[in-house]
């Protein structure tokens, strides 16, 4: 199944915003029933580092933000996007066959993730991939279709890396917070942290243990955040540091 013109063209719009991960997931939701995406870079023996999630089951940027930090080595994916090959390199395995019960518990079972397609494409010593997860209640999930889209995207990775600058190799929550410090002065370094976890699909109680804070104080900074500006929500003040 192919992508649309019209929303590939989003998604070449969107390169190098913070929209981009949001319609990744329609291209490829689109192109072969993808319920969740997860594209990334990493050099050779490095851990990969988040260049765009998202996910109808929620909390996907918790989950990527884990296989990044945790599971990465665990993943049978991982000797196909550690190749060196300049074209396309793909691999597809369902939840089943994910060894380490507490990656496919996290990142399978509990959102209810049934299968997976990576695709990887290197260039300059550096490796760009793009995780495709299906559900189970998704059944026009293609191989062929999704593949596709990654050979058309892959080099949009590196394009959106470089428009990011240098602020691409940090943690998705720090970039955040970088960009909320630009776009609100006036917030304070808790509240800046707090609502960039926010912003990244960090629940409160993540944030409270990612902060060493309880989750009322991580109410308390957001709200705070909020009445300073004048939000409403979340979507108001992603809305203001998306460039």
């Amino acid at each position: 199944m192919a992508v649309r013109s019209a929303l590939y063209e989003q998604l070449v719009d969107a390169t190098g915003t913070g929209a981009f991960g949001d319609i990744l997931l329609d291209a490829a939701d689109e192109a072969g029933g993808a319920a969740e995406i997860f594209a990334y870079w990493f050099d050779e023996g490095e851990k990969p580092f988040m260049i765009a999630s998202s996910g109808r089951a929620g909390s996907s940027k918790e989950r990527a933000a884990a296989y990044a930090a945790n599971f990465f080595e665990m993943d049978p994916a991982l000797s196909m996007a550690r190749g060196k090959s300049s074209g396309l390199r793909s691999a597809r395995f369902a939840a089943t066959e994910v060894k380490h019960s507490g990656y496919r518990h996290k990142c399978f079972e509990h959102p209810g993730l049934t299968e997976k397609i990576c695709c990887a494409w290197s260039r300059e010593g550096r490796a760009y991939a793009i995780n495709f997860y299906r559900r189970r209640d998704s059944s026009n999930m293609t191989f062929e279709g999704l593949t596709s889209l990654a050979e058309m995207t892959l080099p949009l990775l590196r394009k959106h890396v470089q428009l990011l600058g240098d602020e691409s190799h940090l943690p998705l929550p720090v970039r955040v917070e970088k960009r909320l410090g630009r776009a609100f002065p006036l917030l304070s370094q808790r509240e800046r942290q707090v609502c960039a976890r926010t912003l990244v699909g960090m629940t409160s109680e993540a944030i409270s243990l990612d902060l060493s804070i309880s989750t009322t104080t991580v109410l308390t900074y957001r709200r705070r955040a909020y009445e300073r500006y004048s939000l409403s929500c979340s979507q108001e003040m992603m809305g203001r540091i998306i460039c």
